[in-house]
């Protein structure tokens, strides 16, 4: 490390100190896929209690966790799997207490605080407490399966932005959909390619909501194994339960009609559980006619086109169908050993899909899109102070569009624009399997965690620009007369198969400071890679420009220091104080790397303007000669998004409602 570059973070790390110092945020728990719970037992003056025993059962598979209090009457559960837990809590001479529905949150560390009456033996009463310690994040939301079935358009985990205040289908945080960070149980999940890839249903195609049991939307916390923007969605999956059981649903209207079932049951009890689930979504949605009855100069447009346009002057449906799946199995295999598998998948296709944007209409285009997504994760607890996480996963997508009937047209005049979106015919495949390796040992108030991360992904993009090229004209009259502009490529299929790498190694320190006081500070190195390698120079442009085509850098090794508070304040701590500043990498948009590739060489543009009388087939080279070429260009210092965020809430939690109020500056 240079002495400037350390300099540079010595003076960042004590500005983020010094900046949230009044205001601690929530220290991430070792794991993103699973949570940790700190009890601290305490009788009626509020002296601690050792000795006591305390057992964590979970409701669902009947799974028990026990531990014994410190002198100072702590007791720690790490790494738990996210859920809601029964805590109980045992000592002698005093009644016994059971906390029911202590939620426990993947990559947070809830309190729990618990306290004891005394009673001389025999006892004859169990306190019980529906918890109100340790509850879920101010946006977490907890589902139930029917409630699952019912929200959203799609059914996809990106329905989930319908419940957020700080996402919608097109964007997160402000952000566009595909800058967003997806997690499920811990491991990532990509989007697909496609005209639509910008929304959130592309972007969560792989996991169906039929898999959701709650979800995190927004800011995905500041843990070193946070990436790509800072904000997205943690999710985690549903289980299987302690007892066997099936649940269907058919939901359906005039437009809308579906329907799924869920199993899930025990395999052998207390030890092996899955869950699994299927459903199918079909919808019809009318589209407006654009040329109403009426509409003098919509009238004027189909008659122009010679019955091209008629069809949008007409009601249209637009077609949709879906169908998803999902399973997951968990085995603990003894008390040191804990495994769990998980597949989800969707196929979506679209039949004259609303565009949006500039594009009104394309009528005759259609899409598909398939993903699936697939994670295994291997707990392993050496001792009660160091565990082992392995984290294998992958996923799977693929799309194809067809072009609409008729180029696109635009109408300067009316200002609108019709036909195709100006793609042409797309298809695109990925691959991305990913691993995580990471060490978690904890030493006294310090919880550490160091390992690696890495992905390759695999993208074969093949996109061919319409021949027809894009009209312009004024209105109706040029329309019939013939005068206008048009800009055509040549047909070329785009960049073909190229891969992007990327990797991190972390490290981590979770320090409880005080009670209630948890702050975090971590170090995330980033590498990353791009085939520049296979971007080919271009003589003609260095000779005429001096610019390069093949001047981009192949590799870089970026810094992404973490910092991350949380304060639990009151008696039984329902004021929550926490925020986090960190800095977050992410890959190159595939779409600008595809570009290059193909495009290094240059396309031939053509273009006309003027008389043009062969709408909408493409005008000959006479009326429209080639001008040149084109050029993609990505300049040496090309590189993906870099995010520095910053984030501050409060929250008061009373009985099951919790407000809250936060800011976010990115």
């Amino acid at each position: 490390m240079t002495p400037s570059l350390r300099s540079f973070l010595l003076r960042r790390a004590a500005w983020l100190v010094g900046l949230v110092a009044v205001a601690p945020d929530a220290a991430a728990a070792q794991s993103l896929a699973h949570g940790s719970l700190a009890v601290v037992v305490r009788d009626s003056a509020l002296r601690p209690i050792g000795l006591a025993e305390v057992r964590v059962e979970d409701p669902v598979t009947g799974a028990v966790r026990p531990a014994t209090t410190s002198r100072d009457g702590r007791a720690r559960f790490g790494l738990l799997a996210p859920a809601s837990y029964d805590i109980i809590v045992e000592a002698l001479g005093y009644r016994p207490a059971r906390h029911v529905g202590v939620a426990v949150l993947s990559g947070v560390e809830g309190a729990l605080v618990v306290t004891l009456r005394r009673e001389a033996p025999p006892v004859t009463r169990v306190d019980t407490v529906f918890s109100g310690g340790a509850r879920a994040a101010p946006l977490e939301w907890l589902a139930t399966r029917g409630y699952g079935e019912l929200t959203g358009g799609r059914r996809l985990l990106g329905d989930l932005a319908t419940l957020s205040t700080t996402a919608d289908q097109s964007s997160i945080e402000g952000l566009p959909w595909r800058y967003a960070d997806i997690a499920i149980d811990g491991a990532r999940v990509e989007g697909v390619g496609s005209r639509l890839a910008t929304s959130s249903a592309m972007a969560t195609l792989a996991v169906p909501m039929r898999t959701i049991a709650g979800g995190l939307v927004g800011g995905t916390g500041f843990d070193v194994e946070a990436a790509r923007s800072g904000v997205g969605i943690a999710a985690r999956s549903m289980r299987g339960g302690s007892s066997g059981g099936l649940q269907a649903a058919l939901f359906g209207g005039t437009t809308d009609l579906g329907g799924g079932v869920t199993v899930g049951g025990p395999l052998q009890r207390d030890t092996a559980h899955a869950v699994f689930g299927l459903d199918h979504q079909r919808s019809l949605v009318a589209a407006p006619a654009f040329f109403p009855v009426g509409d003098v100069e919509g009238l004027a447009l189909a008659a122009a086109s010679a019955g091209a346009l008629a069809p949008y002057g007409n009601e249209s449906e637009r077609l949709e169908e879906r169908t998803g799946a999902f399973a997951r199995l968990d085995w603990q295999a003894g008390e040191r050993y804990a495994i769990s598998f998980r597949g989800a998948g969707t196929r979506l296709v679209s039949h004259d899909p609303a565009l949006g944007g500039p594009v009104a209409s394309a009528l005759g285009s259609w899409n598909t899109a398939t993903a699936a997504q697939a994670s295994l994760n291997v707990l392993a607890r050496m001792n009660d102070n160091i565990t082992w996480e392995v984290r294998l996963s992958g996923d799977f997508g693929e799309s194809e569009a067809q072009a609409a009937t008729l180029p696109r047209t635009a109408f300067a005049g009316r200002g609108l624009t019709v036909g195709d979106d100006g793609d042409g015919p797309f298809q695109e495949s990925r691959t991305a399997p990913r691993l995580a390796a990471l060490m978690h040992l904890t030493a006294g108030a310090h919880r550490l965690k160091f390992g690696f991360t890495g992905a390759a992904h695999r993208f074969d993009v093949r996109q061919r620009p319409d021949d027809e090229g894009a009209w312009r004209f004024g209105d109706a009259a040029d329309l019939a007369a013939g005068l206008g502009a048009w800009r055509g490529l040549s047909s070329v299929a785009r960049s073909g198969d190229f891969r992007l790498a990327e990797s991190a190694f972390l490290l981590q320190d979770s320090w409880q400071v005080a009670d209630g006081l948890a702050v975090s500070l971590g170090l995330r190195f980033d590498n990353q890679s791009i085939p520049a390698d296979d971007i080919a120079g271009n003589p003609d442009l260095t000779i005429l420009s001096g610019l390069r085509t093949d001047g981009v850098t192949a590799r870089r090794a970026r810094v992404a220091p973490r910092l991350g508070v949380r304060w639990e304040m009151g008696r039984t701590r329902e004021w929550v104080l926490e925020g986090g500043a960190g800095v977050f990498n992410d890959l190159p948009d595939r779409a600008d790397v595809a570009e290059a590739l193909a495009f290094d060489q240059g396309i031939v543009v053509r273009s006309g303007l003027g008389v043009l009388n062969t709408w909408p087939v493409a005008p000959g080279t006479l009326a429209a000669p080639e001008r040149g070429r084109a050029v993609t260009l990505l300049g040496p210092d090309f590189e993906g998004p870099r995010t520095r965020r910053l984030s501050l809430g409060l929250s008061r939690s009373v009985a099951r409602w919790t407000a809250y109020v936060r800011g976010t500056y990115r």
